[in-house]
């Protein structure tokens, strides 16, 4: 072979290592505009696009990674909480990715698209604005998994609300209202001890937004965590939970979470004959209370957890 045929060959090598890189780059970039949307106020991420991606490869811990963890920061966040928190045992996961499939999570799949999910931020962003503008960016993360959550954690510095697509429309919109209020308290209110008092206040405010945004919402769609017989054991029992919680207002730990805030069977533990979640039943109530007696929500956001409750007039006035 003489050299001119190598040095062609050579630059066809070359020309097709470098169409090759152009087409990897490109592919990328385009992946993370279809997942990450930019708006005025954070971004949404798709991230239940890189699990569907993962059903559709060979489903083994390496594309798990690929595709879903290092995918996506705010899911290999999620993915160390809930190993921190000691409800993903890093062992028994790995195995049981093994097992997921598509038909299991198809219905999820075919019933969500990034148009509605659009329609749906901008109708809780655009209301809950005019109400309380956000200090902070915040980001939204749709995502799927074998689970169903939603809750807030900061992710490289800002706040990040993780919703489910496994929720109706319906329930994702109270979920990402309430979610939301979380964040815009947060970036308001004093700093204090973790305590019962303040997780009711914080709760409480977050629960009550629903019923700010629109009238057709009652208690049923502020507590929508909550069964609608729990409610109304509630409200019935009133007084039997504001006796209970008052003598716990000052304490912290998982226990006290249990007894009040936390929810699921096996896992929560509220004072016998309770319903779970009877903090966030009582924390709407104080904010009920506190916008009937004139205190202006963004006012309300500004105060620490002791002063809401004794605005409320709910609880008899808590000494220092």
């Amino acid at each position: 072979m003489n050299m001119e045929k190598i040095q062609m060959i050579i630059k066809v090598i070359l020309l097709f290592a470098l169409f090759t890189f152009l087409c990897c780059t490109n592919t990328g970039n385009q992946t993370k505009q279809n997942v990450i949307i930019p708006k005025d106020n954070g971004n949404i991420i798709l991230a239940y696009k890189g699990f569907e991606n993962f059903l559709n490869s060979g489903k083994n811990w390496n594309d798990y990674e690929e595709y879903v963890l290092k995918a996506f920061p705010a899911l290999m966040a999620m993915h160390r909480r809930y190993i921190s928190v000691g409800l993903t045992d890093t062992v028994l996961f790995k195995k049981e990715v093994y097992g997921y499939r598509i038909d299991d999570f198809r219905p999820y799949l075919t019933t969500i698209n990034e148009e509605k999910i659009i329609k749906l931020y901008n109708s809780v962003i655009q209301q809950m604005d005019s109400i309380l503008n956000p200090l902070k960016k915040v980001d939204f993360c749709f995502y799927l998994s074998n689970g169903r959550d939603v809750f807030v954690q900061d992710v490289s510095g800002r706040q990040t609300i993780y919703v489910s697509i496994k929720y109706d429309m319906k329930d994702m919109y109270l979920a990402l209202a309430h979610e939301y209020a979380h964040c815009l308290h947060h970036q308001r209110r004093p700093e204090e001890p973790s305590v019962l008092k303040k997780w009711i206040v914080s709760e409480g405010i977050a629960s009550y937004f629903p019923v700010l945004l629109s009238e057709e919402y009652s208690i049923y769609d502020g507590l929508w965590m909550m069964p609608e017989e729990n409610v109304d054991w509630c409200k019935k029992n009133e007084k039997m939970i504001i006796d209970s919680i008052i003598v716990d207002l000052d304490k912290n730990g998982l226990a006290i979470q249990k007894k009040y805030i936390c929810g699921g069977e096996g896992f929560a533990k509220p004072p016998k004959g309770f319903p779970e979640k009877t903090a966030y039943y009582i924390g709407y109530k104080i904010t009920e209370k506190c916008l009937e007696n004139g205190i202006h929500i963004t006012d309300l956001c500004t105060m620490d957890s002791k002063t809401v409750i004794d605005k409320s007039n709910i609880f008899p006035t808590q000494d220092d």
